[in-house]
């Protein structure tokens, strides 16, 4: 962590004073930069295993695959809380056997993620907007056929779906999702939904098996009254879960301390239908939705609370001034204000 918090305030500063901000790559102990159109992709070619790649505030093509273990740092997804340094935007994600172990945080996605290949584990999503789906287990003939220890934290996404493979050890936690989905493979392992904030859709829970699904808030409304917000899924866990319906149907699954038939738009202080950055899904009276940690239900309660400015966890500029004009010294008088949030 202090190897990540001097390259943090290494880069701030090379991207404060560049005319262009530029892809950082860092590799035993040397910083390397590119600024070129495709600067991410070039970054990745040039990276071996271990290396760090930070991604300012810019828009950036991504490689065709990743199959390198690496840690990819942006600047964060939220608009309002990038003002200083831009927002990272990169494209679609697919993730190959070589790519175990890496670790992704703070970037805006355009498209899904995806992982393929044999054995893909030990991989991290962490405060990443992604706009289509987390797909940990690839839809086609090249599904990833075992993967291992994955874990969504703090993340916004349309769907977590697992597709015919086996899963062991998902974690899926304090994030604002739609659906979690397909993941019917009858040798599943440990797969946790907790503390997730899942939004209108017509099912929520849909063919997924043999899961613990705790403290979650399900917030459907009138657009999908007819849908239960759980279908097809048996064998799971179900405990302090908020339900804005009552979804205990003809599925075979334990029940345990849930809160059904919930209104979604005074349980939350906001709430609209449609996932929305001027939302606020901090619950209007958490003291009466206690969850099995012991704090609340939903994004802000579990082990790892969502953290509402959403930035990553290096360091990151909050807010700058530069003075118009060099002094009578020659000086440029710089104002940096610089936050890392765990």
């Amino acid at each position: 962590m202090k190897r990540l918090f001097t390259l943090g305030l290494f880069l701030l500063s090379v991207t404060l004073m560049s005319a262009q901000q530029k892809v950082a790559l860092q590799s035993n102990g040397a910083t390397t930069f590119f600024n070129s159109a495709s600067a991410f992709v070039d970054a990745y070619n040039a990276a071996v295993d271990g290396d760090t790649i930070y991604l300012p505030g810019l828009q950036y093509n991504s490689p065709a695959t990743i199959q390198k273990r690496l840690a990819v740092f942006g600047t964060g997804y939220h608009p309002e809380n990038t003002e200083a340094t831009g927002r990272t935007r990169i494209g679609a994600i697919l993730i190959r056997d070589g790519g175990s172990g890496s670790h992704f945080e703070g970037m805006y996605v355009e498209g899904s993620i995806k992982l393929a290949g044999a054995l893909v584990q030990d991989i991290t999503f962490k405060r990443m907007h992604v706009s289509g789906n987390i797909e940990l287990f690839r839809a086609s003939n090249d599904a990833c056929q075992d993967c291992r220890n994955i874990t969504v934290q703090e993340c916004v996404a349309q769907a977590i779906v697992g597709i015919y493979a086996k899963a062991d050890g998902v974690e899926i936690s304090n994030s604002i999702l739609k659906q979690v989905s397909y993941f019917n493979n009858p040798d599943n392992g440990l797969v946790r939904v907790a503390n997730n904030v899942i939004v209108d859709s017509y099912y929520n829970i849909y063919y997924l098996n043999n899961a613990m699904i705790e403290n979650n808030v399900f917030a459907r409304t009138n657009s999908s009254t007819s849908y239960s917000s759980v279908a097809v899924s048996h064998g799971n866990m179900f405990r302090h879960n908020v339900f804005s319906d009552n979804p205990v149907g003809p599925e075979i699954n334990t029940w345990s301390d849930n809160w059904v038939n919930i209104d979604p738009n005074t349980f939350f202080v906001a709430y609209t239908p449609t996932y929305a950055y001027e939302n606020n899904y901090q619950l209007a009276a958490p003291a009466s939705y206690t969850g099995s940690t012991g704090n609340e239900v939903g994004l802000f309660g579990g082990y790892m609370p969502f953290k509402l400015n959403t930035r990553p966890s290096i360091p990151q500029i909050i807010q700058q001034q530069v003075a118009g004009e060099v002094g009578a010294a020659g000086t440029l008088q710089v104002d940096i204000q610089v936050e890392a949030q765990q």
